[in-house]
């Protein structure tokens, strides 16, 4: 699936993607989703729940030193 996904902190003339292979970009679980409790303090408080998880993108080179990103600038 591809689609453009316009971000905030891009300038406007430039383009950033990935590429979904796995010898160049695979995301990293730092911990997998974790569902937490907050503690209710009466008994007629809601149930409120945290929902917790960590994932960072690794970059990568394949053997022809290409990366797993791209980046177009319009001139």
């Amino acid at each position: 699936m591809a689609e453009i996904v316009p971000a905030s902190k891009v300038p406007v003339s430039e383009v950033l993607g990935i590429v979904k292979r796995s010898d160049v970009f695979q995301m990293l679980s730092g911990m997998p989703m974790v569902t937490r409790p907050i503690m209710r303090l009466r008994p007629e408080d809601d149930y409120v729940f945290n929902v917790m998880a960590a994932v960072a993108p690794e970059f990568k080179f394949d053997a022809e030193l290409q990366a797993g990103y791209v980046q177009l600038t319009k001139a």
